[in-house]
């Protein structure tokens, strides 16, 4: 659904005055979600300007979460602007909000340029990404940190929301649909399927006893922009809630676009645990937290390739499908490390090209 010239009109009349001397929008590639985003260029007598639009589809449903969710909310203040508020507050690099219209479904944000942390390393040599990565680690461990303080007394959504064993028993639950039956049309066998369940609960219930934080809930490489001056900026927060830390390390590091050395992956970790080192909730025992954090990551990149498949079949956007195969080799490689995972491996591997393919 493209943008009314009534609504571009009625957006340019809010923002400037007088009018600009030209007008340029540009539709920009969008992601799997119910909104897409133009540039929208401007000649001012100034100067030219550039902001970018979000144009919020579904607006009827425009409170409702795009994730995998138990929780809907069905009316109030738009997620993104509750969320956008509270990480400024807590001093996380957001896009700045130049206007919002909430009866069009129209935002104008900051445009922060094309540049994703995830093009600036698939490139770059190892000390590079090290160092975006770092930056990026240091970012996450300030969400984690300040922005769970500031929830006390806030009025910030993500407050009354946490991933529990339920959530994550769904998010495994659509891996098996979709990430194996309806990917491979394949129906798993029934005492097979069973145990498999049996042994993503321990997770599940592993996950929900660690203490919860602010969490992103999808902090990858396509969510933080490298702007000019070589800063970087947090986007796509709007699903956030209260998680485990090693849930948005698990996404960061185990991102299904970029694929790190395992090494490199372990000492991140370690430089997200001295950058966390004085949180009281942090554990303290880096082997336990390091199986932690497989463990979040083999939940993670389950539910990722189950996702990236239904948002194909249901959705109708094939956009994300070439990045299972990376996603499930991930899997392949951390199951195994995890109470029960080999049998788990074991079970699923003849519905799962990918894992036959791979050696141990």
């Amino acid at each position: 659904m493209n943008l009314q010239q009534s609504q571009i009109d009625t957006l340019i009349s809010r923002m400037f005055r007088p009018a600009p001397r030209e007008i340029a929008l540009e539709r920009l590639p969008g992601d799997a979600s119910d909104r897409c985003y133009y540039r929208l260029r401007a000649t001012l007598t100034s100067g030219a300007v550039s902001y970018v639009v979000m144009h919020i589809l579904d607006l009827p449903n425009r409170f409702k979460s795009e994730e995998v969710s138990l929780y809907h909310d069905e009316g109030g203040e738009l997620p993104f602007i509750n969320i956008h508020r509270h990480l400024l507050q807590a001093g996380i690099p957001v896009p700045q909000v130049v206007l919002y219209d909430a009866e069009q479904g129209l935002m104008v944000l900051e445009d922060l340029g094309d540049n994703l942390l995830q093009s600036a390393v698939l490139e770059a040599a190892v000390e590079r990404r090290r160092e975006l990565y770092q930056r990026a680690l240091d970012i996450l461990a300030n969400i984690h940190s300040r922005a769970t303080r500031l929830l006390v007394g806030s009025d910030c959504m993500a407050a009354d929301k946490r991933f529990n064993t339920a959530m994550y028993d769904w998010e495994f639950e659509h891996f098996l649909e979709y990430g194996v039956e309806v990917r491979t049309d394949r129906r798993i066998e029934p005492a097979a399927r069973q145990r498999v369940k049996q042994i993503f609960a321990g997770y599940s219930r592993r996950l929900d006893a660690l203490p919860a934080v602010f969490t992103h809930r999808d902090y990858h490489s396509r969510n933080i922009m490298l702007l000019a001056d070589e800063r970087l900026s947090v986007i796509d927060f709007q699903d956030a809630l209260l998680g485990p830390r090693v849930y948005d390390l698990a996404s960061l590091l185990r991102d299904s676009y970029v694929e790190l050395p395992q090494k490199l992956i372990y000492e991140l970790v370690d430089y997200y645990l001295d950058a966390a080192a004085d949180e009281p909730d942090c554990c303290a025992d880096r082997a336990e937290f390091r199986t932690l954090f497989d463990m979040a990551s083999v939940q993670r990149n389950l539910k990722a390739a189950g996702r990236f498949v239904y948002i194909d079949r249901v959705k109708g956007n094939a956009a994300l499908l070439p990045y299972v195969p990376q996603t499930l080799r991930y899997v392949r490689r951390n199951l195994p490390r995890l109470p029960d995972g080999a049998e788990a491996l074991e079970l699923l591997t003849p519905y799962v090209e990918e894992w036959r393919e791979e050696a141990p």
